[in-house]
């Protein structure tokens, strides 16, 4: 996830954030999912500084969501130079708008379906990634499996 004022925080076509993660597949081999921060519903309004507590009594319609980078290119290649995508045009390509942050780790991460298990081989091209929190690539959060030796 990214501040509302880091300059990769937006999605853009041609941008140093989609050049850095073209690069990253290219040299790695891995695959990349998109984390996109959304409002619990859309359109939202909030007005600063809040003056009361929001609290949500079931689950956001919208929320955090994860889209694939197959998605997101096909998305992206449809737009001009320094173009946003818009939530309609993600939405109309990733099935549900992507899948809701939790349920992308409970029933793909956990499952194997995406990432991969990691060997101490592996330390230059991972190391890199968990412990950088800001760039093109970068997390403000970062989350390790681990499996029990064999």
């Amino acid at each position: 996830m990214f501040s509302a004022n880091n300059r990769y925080a937006e999605v853009k076509v041609g941008s140093e954030q989609q050049k850095t993660i073209e690069a990253f597949v290219r040299s790695s081999g891995n695959t990349v999912d998109y984390l996109l921060y959304n409002p619990p519903k859309v359109p939202d309004t909030i007005q600063y500084p809040m003056v009361s507590r929001h609290v949500l009594n079931q689950a956001p319609p919208l929320g955090c969501r994860v889209i694939s980078l197959a998605a997101m290119k096909n998305v992206l290649s449809k737009l001009k130079k320094g173009r946003a995508p818009t939530l309609r045009q993600i939405t109309d390509e990733a099935v549900d708008g992507g899948w809701r942050v939790e349920e992308w780790a409970a029933d793909m991460l956990l499952t194997c379906k995406v990432g991969r298990q990691y060997e101490a081989s592996d330390e230059n091209v991972i190391l890199p990634i968990i412990e950088r929190r800001t760039g093109p690539i970068g997390a403000a959060i970062a989350i390790n499996i681990e499996l029990p030796a064999d």
